[in-house]
């Protein structure tokens, strides 16, 4: 017979195995949308801010797990996206032509300061668990933005609709993973709110399909 210890050791064993999977599995989940950029040449119907705030949101997510010296299991796939994120913002101002404007080379060198900074305890920890506990206001912000997009356009543009998928089971995994590895409420409600409106997101993709954007 199973006693309550074998139980918890179980469920302790699935989770970490899900959150190893989703560290696996977050290596391609911004790929779908780089290749689409690629392929078309056009970032049509995509918010920029959309991948501004993501590139907040997993930056502080990452330096304060990073510093609270939480399993590298319960959050490693935010590192590996960040990096895709990166590429895929560069590659939007590129085609905007808005790589090289002093606005986006002040702003990468002041958010790389802030990253060596949070990561090297320059940042007070309480600075740091402050800006964890609105994160989920940057999950917000973060996808407000293509959601009216998509609404006022009736039409989703290059979005990739397998990244939003990926981002939506992620999401939904790290409820799971939390609720069983950690436990931080604050950390849960983040992953929460972005599972649910990356199923907002994904439930205009599957509506509005291929249509092209409206024009005025």
């Amino acid at each position: 017979e199973f006693h309550m210890a074998d139980i918890e050791t179980l469920k302790a064993l699935a989770s970490q195995t899900l959150s190893y999977a989703i560290i696996v599995g977050s290596f391609t989940l911004k790929v779908p949308q780089i290749i689409a950029i690629l392929k078309s040449g056009s970032a049509q119907g995509l918010a920029l801010s959309m991948f501004l705030f993501e590139v907040i949101t997993f930056s502080v997510s990452v330096c304060y797990h990073n510093r609270m010296e939480y399993p590298f299991f319960t959050y490693g796939e935010g590192a590996i996206i960040l990096l895709q994120l990166y590429v895929l913002v560069l590659l939007i101002l590129k085609i905007r032509n808005q790589l090289m404007s002093p606005l986006t080379i002040g702003g990468i060198v002041l958010y790389a300061t802030s990253i060596f900074a949070a990561l090297n305890g320059i940042i007070p920890m309480e600075v740091l668990a402050f800006l964890q506990s609105i994160n989920v206001l940057f999950t917000i912000a973060s996808r407000l933005p293509q959601i009216l997009s998509n609404h006022q356009n009736k039409s989703t543009g290059q979005l990739s609709g397998l990244m939003i998928f990926l981002n939506f089971g992620g999401a939904v995994a790290r409820v799971l993973t939390t609720l069983q590895s950690v436990g931080d409420i604050v950390i849960l409600a983040g992953y929460a709110i972005s599972a649910f409106l990356n199923g907002v997101i994904l439930l205009q993709i599957v509506v509005y399909g291929n249509a092209k954007p409206k024009t005025t």
